[in-house]
Parts: C-alpha cells; sequence; structure tokens
C-alpha cells in the first residue's frame, strides 16, 4: 500500500481501505461458515498490516465484531477474538464487547 494515508485513514488511499475493510466484513455476514471464517482472517491480517491506517474505523469494524462473537460457530468465535485484537492493539479497547 503506499504511504500517502493519514493515521485516521485518510489521504488517496483512504477510501480504497474503507472499501476493503468493509467488503470484507461484509462478507463475514455469509451463511457459509467457511467463508465467514476466511473473511475474518482476512479482515485481521488487513489490521494487522494496515492498523494504523485503518484507525478511522474502529466503530464500524467493532460492530461486526460484536455481531461475530455470538456466532455459532467455535473457529468463527475465535478468529473474531484475533480480529479485536488487531483491532485494539490499535485503537485501544473495545468497550462493551
Amino acid at each position: 500500500m503506499s504511504e500517502d494515508y493519514d493515521e485516521r485513514g485518510g489521504g488517496s488511499g483512504g477510501a480504497l481501505l474503507k472499501s476493503l475493510n468493509l467488503g470484507i466484513l461484509m462478507q463475514t455476514r455469509s451463511e457459509d461458515t467457511k467463508q465467514r471464517i476466511f473473511s475474518v482472517q482476512c479482515a485481521t491480517e488487513l489490521w494487522k498490516t494496515n492498523g494504523i491506517k485503518l484507525v478511522g474505523f474502529v466503530a464500524e469494524t467493532s460492530t461486526f465484531i460484536a455481531e461475530l462473537a455470538e456466532d455459532d460457530n467455535d473457529t468463527v468465535v475465535r478468529e473474531t477474538r484475533r480480529l479485536k485484537k488487531a483491532v485494539e492493539d490499535v485503537g485501544g479497547p473495545i468497550d462493551g464487547l
């Protein structure tokens, strides 16, 4: 990714990062368990790699984390904990989760 982002996902790539983050997170609402797991894993890697550039999207992302934390599949829940940690490493504690 280019270095012309500001810390809130701004700059020329802010819209791209926001779209990518949201696009991946929307896939977590799939009925297909494997797709949910893979999507959470992708989101986690996106946050680990670009966290400071995504800090403006913590609130948006935390909504999905809250939903996923209640998933019926244990693997989805476990991967969601990893995503939560990746987000919190950048944005601080996510209250209520």
